[in-house]
């Protein structure tokens, strides 16, 4: 059974996505510095940050982003508990990008 909470994606401090297991967005932004971050859904809110990265982006580029997660279990204590296992976040090629599609 697949779950049906989804993480959301962050551009500096606002929601910029919310994406399932093999979907892909496009984020259009202007050329700059920001600051992306994946967190971690909890009774379907935004909850613990699990991976982020900050790139300048050029004008006129195409980027790809690549998030992962190799569920390992759930920890915590009674107050919160917190899926466990290995994330991946962050720039990838476009060669990687497609691979997976």
């Amino acid at each position: 059974m697949a779950n049906p909470e989804i993480p959301f994606i962050y551009l500096d401090d606002k929601v910029a996505a919310k994406l399932r297991v093999g979907e892909s967005k496009v984020i259009q932004v202007r050329p700059g510095k920001y600051r992306f971050s994946v967190r971690e859904p909890f009774l379907f809110m935004p909850g613990y940050e699990s991976g982020s990265f900050t790139h300048e982006f050029r004008a006129g580029e195409t980027y790809y982003v690549r998030y992962s997660k190799n569920f390992g279990g759930v920890s915590g204590t009674a107050n919160s508990p917190a899926v466990v296992g290995n994330t991946k976040f962050g720039l990838t090629t476009k060669e990687n990008y497609e691979l997976l599609q």
